[in-house]
C-alpha cells in the first residue's frame, strides 16, 4: 500500500492508493452525501447521490465507486453537480409520501436531512403517488415501502453478510419494492440491523414504533451488558427512560452491528423487572423501610456477624465495583469470596455477535478474584450477594441468611433475604467490563438511579465509614486507576466521558 496526494474543493489531502473518493473524503470529514453507500457493505453505487466532478473526466463519476489516484482534483460542489443531486432527490420525492409529521425516522431521516441540504425548494409532481401499502417482513419488523429509496442496503446486508438471502428487490422501475423471499423468511438473531441500516422510514422495528420522537431523545455512549462480547451501543433516553438501544461503531468489537437481544436490552430498565426500594426483614416479613434506616439497621446486623459472613459477586458488576468489594472484604477479615455462574447458552457458542456466557464481566470477575469459588461450594451461613441476578439464581441450602445488594428478589431467595439495597443498572454508573479478549470498555452513567437504587461504589464507601473500615481507594477515579493495574497489557478503551448528547433535528 503506498499514499497518494489528491486535491477535493481545493483542499489537498493524502489517502491510500486503495480508497475511494468517497473514503478519502470522509477520512478528511468532508461530506459527500449518499444512500445506498455503507463502509461495511458491498459497493453498489445506486442512488447516484454522491456524484462528484474529477478534472479531465468528461462526465460526473459516483464517489462510492472510483478509487483515488495521485494527483486527482475532486469537486464536491460545483454547479452541474449540485443540479445532478437535485434532480435525483426529486426523483426519489415523486414517490414519497409527505408524512414525516408522522413517520418514525422524522428528526433522523438522512432523505429529510438531504432534502433540505441539497434539494430543491417545490415539487413539480403533480400525479397520483403510487402506493405498495403496509406490510411486515418478520416479527420484528415491519416495512413501509412507499418511503423506501431503494438503496438497497438492507438487501446487501441479508444476502452478503447474513448469508440467508431473506430480503430481495422485485419488479422493475417505479414498480421495484423490497420483500421477503417467502421459503426464506427473515428472522433470526441479526435482523433489526436493517432498522438502523435503513437511512429512511421504511423498516421500523415494531418495538420502536411510536415509542418516542427521535427529536426529543439524548444519547450516551455504552456497551450491552447481555453477553461477554462487550458489544458498543448507543443507548437513547427520553427524559430518564431508556426507550432504545443501537449499536455503537467500534472496529475491534462489533463494528456496526448487534444482535436483536441487544436491541431489547434497555427493557432491562423497566421497573416491572426491577425492585426499587430498600427492604428488611421484620417479624419474618420483607417491609419496605426508609433508606436510611435500612442502611444503618445493616451496619449494625454486619458488625455482629463479620466474621460469619461471605461475599458473592455478580458477573454483572463492574471491574471497579468487584474491587471496591474485595477491598472492602479484606479490611473487614472477610476472606471468602464467591462467585454467581452465569448462564451458559451453548447454541451461541460459534455464533457471529453472541456469546455463550450470558454475561459482560466474568473475564474482569477472573482477573481481580481468581480464588473466587461458585456459589454452590459457600460453606458460611450468611452471604452478602453483589450484583445483578437472573431471576432463577440459586444457593447452597446451608445458607441461612442473605444480604442482597441487587436489582431484584428471586422468589427461591425470598424467604432467606435479611436486607435488600435496589443496586443502579448499568446506565446509572460509570465503570468498566472486561470482554471475553480481554479488552476493557467503559460504561457511560448516562442517568440518576431510579428509585431508592444506590451505585455499589458509593455504598461501599458508605459502609466503610459507617463502619469504620480503611479503604485504599475514595472515589471512583482512585478505582479506575486500580482497574488498569489489574488489566496493564489489555487494550483499555478511552473513557465514556463525553456529557449525555441531543440527537436533535439534524
Amino acid at each position: 500500500m503506498s499514499r497518494v496526494k489528491i486535491k477535493i474543493d481545493g483542499r489537498e489531502i493524502e489517502a491510500e492508493d486503495w480508497m475511494t473518493i468517497m473514503q478519502a473524503a470522509q477520512s478528511a470529514g468532508i461530506e459527500i452525501p449518499h444512500f445506498c453507500y455503507h463502509p461495511a457493505l458491498k459497493v453498489v453505487a445506486t442512488c447516484r447521490l454522491c456524484v462528484v466532478k474529477i478534472e479531465g473526466v468528461p462526465k460526473l463519476q459516483t464517489s462510492c465507486s472510483t478509487k483515488v489516484s495521485d494527483g486527482m482534483v475532486v469537486w464536491t460542489d460545483t454547479e452541474e453537480v449540485r443540479r445532478a443531486r437535485a434532480d435525483a432527490l426529486e426523483f426519489l420525492l415523486i414517490n414519497h409520501p409527505l408524512d414525516c409529521p408522522q413517520c418514525e425516522k422524522a428528526g433522523e431521516c438522512t432523505l429529510q436531512d438531504y432534502v433540505f441540504k441539497y434539494g430543491k425548494p417545490q415539487s413539480r409532481f403533480k400525479e397520483k403517488k403510487r402506493d405498495f401499502g403496509k406490510r411486515d417482513i418478520s416479527s420484528k419488523i415491519k416495512i413501509r415501502p412507499n418511503r423506501c429509496v431503494l438503496c438497497t442496503r438492507c438487501v446487501r446486508y441479508a444476502q452478503d453478510l447474513l448469508k440467508t438471502g431473506g430480503l430481495c428487490v422485485v419488479e422493475r422501475g417505479g414498480k421495484a419494492n423490497i420483500t421477503v423471499y417467502p421459503e426464506n423468511g427473515f428472522e433470526g438473531d441479526y435482523t433489526l440491523n436493517v432498522t438502523t441500516l435503513c437511512p429512511v422510514g421504511a423498516l421500523i422495528a415494531k418495538d420502536w414504533a411510536y415509542r418516542a420522537r427521535p427529536v426529543y431523545l439524548k444519547v450516551a455512549g455504552s456497551v450491552c451488558p447481555l453477553c461477554s462480547m462487550g458489544c458498543n451501543v448507543f443507548l437513547d433516553l427520553k427524559g430518564i427512560e431508556p426507550v432504545r438501544v443501537r449499536p455503537r461503531k467500534n472496529l475491534k468489537v462489533n463494528y456496526y452491528w448487534l444482535c436483536d437481544y441487544g436491541y431489547l436490552s434497555y427493557k432491562s430498565f423497566a421497573l416491572s423487572e426491577r425492585e426499587i426500594h430498600a427492604l428488611e426483614r421484620k417479624n419474618f416479613s420483607l417491609v419496605r423501610g426508609i433508606q436510611e434506616k435500612v442502611i444503618q439497621n445493616l451496619c449494625d446486623f454486619i458488625k455482629n456477624h463479620s466474621k460469619e459472613i461471605g461475599v458473592c459477586v455478580s458477573p454483572f458488576l463492574t471491574n471497579e465495583e468487584i474491587i471496591a468489594i474485595k477491598e472492602f472484604g479484606s479490611s473487614m477479615g472477610i476472606n471468602s469470596f464467591y462467585f454467581i455462574p452465569p448462564e451458559y447458552v451453548k447454541e451461541h457458542e460459534n455464533a457471529w455477535l453472541l456469546k455463550a456466557e450470558k454475561a459482560p464481566n466474568m473475564n474482569g470477575l477472573r482477573k481481580i478474584l481468581p480464588s473466587a469459588k461458585e456459589i454452590s461450594s459457600a460453606e458460611e451461613k450468611i452471604i452478602a450477594i453483589f450484583g445483578w441476578i437472573m431471576k432463577d439464581t440459586s444457593i447452597p441450602s446451608r445458607v441461612e441468611k442473605i444480604i442482597l445488594v441487587s436489582n431484584r428478589i428471586p422468589e427461591n431467595l425470598k424467604e432467606k433475604v435479611e436486607f435488600f439495597i435496589p443496586e443502579a443498572g448499568w446506565a446509572e454508573k460509570f465503570g468498566s467490563w472486561t470482554n471475553f479478549e480481554g479488552r476493557v470498555q467503559w460504561l457511560t452513567n448516562a442517568i440518576e438511579p431510579v428509585g431508592e437504587s444506590v451505585r455499589i461504589i458509593d455504598f461501599i464507601l458508605f459502609l466503610s465509614k459507617a463502619l469504620k473500615v480503611s479503604l485504599k481507594f475514595s472515589s471512583t477515579e482512585d478505582l479506575v486507576k486500580m482497574v488498569k493495574e489489574y488489566f496493564p497489557e489489555a487494550e483499555v478503551e478511552r473513557e465514556i466521558r463525553d456529557p449525555v448528547r441531543k440527537i436533535g433535528v439534524r
